[in-house]
């Protein structure tokens, strides 16, 4: 059975892969439009980042045009979907998820995905080696943030579909809120969920032991 860390790496890695998936098939349907500057806008026009909730899915590409950018994208998203999914149990799953993020960001997966794919390596990280201090919660504490890391781990898998359904259902709202999402499920749940995760995997453990 897949320990708690494994599985919070396994999570985020997917998450972490579709989005940079969606990055990337936007971007090829840009064609051949060349980069201008280093900033790119994965939703091409009539799209307009200040009127829509997902900011036209913000990037950054080194590349030379719109349509290499997705290409490139698309086939590191698939190898980070894959590794996320096949192979997060290797010992080298740490610094693959790591590279594969930072070149994920560099090719125009853009910036929510890096921060996501750094947070899955940092699971696997931790399941090797959790931090020593979680250890010391009280077990009340402990208890607790291992009960959250189911509930986190659907809202992490509900999240990406969901949040197109709310936008184009409810447009106006998720502008208005668009800040507040983003700071809440692309900056704060990655790290609830890694936390979580260790958690549950301490007190399984201290359960062993028990």
């Amino acid at each position: 059975m897949i320990k708690p860390m494994l599985r919070t790496g396994q999570v985020l890695g997917m998450y972490s892969a579709l989005l940079g998936l969606e990055h990337g098939i936007f971007e090829l349907l840009q064609g051949l439009l060349p980069r201008e500057e280093l900033l790119i806008q994965a939703v091409g026009a009539p799209c307009q980042p200040d009127k829509i909730w997902h900011a036209c899915l913000p990037a950054l590409s080194l590349l030379p045009n719109l349509q290499l950018a997705g290409m490139i994208t698309v086939v590191i998203s698939i190898l980070l979907l894959y590794w996320a999914v096949f192979r997060i149990g290797h010992r080298l799953s740490f610094g693959v998820m790591i590279g594969l993020s930072v070149a994920l960001l560099l090719s125009g997966g853009g910036f929510v995905p890096v921060w996501i794919g750094l947070s899955a390596g940092l699971a696997v990280q931790f399941d090797r080696r959790h931090p020593g201090w979680i250890g010391l919660m009280p077990d009340n504490l402990l208890v607790f943030g291992s009960w959250l890391w189911i509930p986190l781990v659907a809202v992490v898998l509900a999240w990406l579909p969901l949040s197109w359904l709310m936008g184009t259902l409810f447009p106006e709202p998720m502008l208005r809120l668009g800040t507040a999402l983003f700071l809440l499920f692309d900056i704060f749940l990655p790290i609830a969920i890694t936390l979580s995760g260790s958690f549950r995997q301490v007190e399984l453990a201290n359960r062993e032991d028990a």
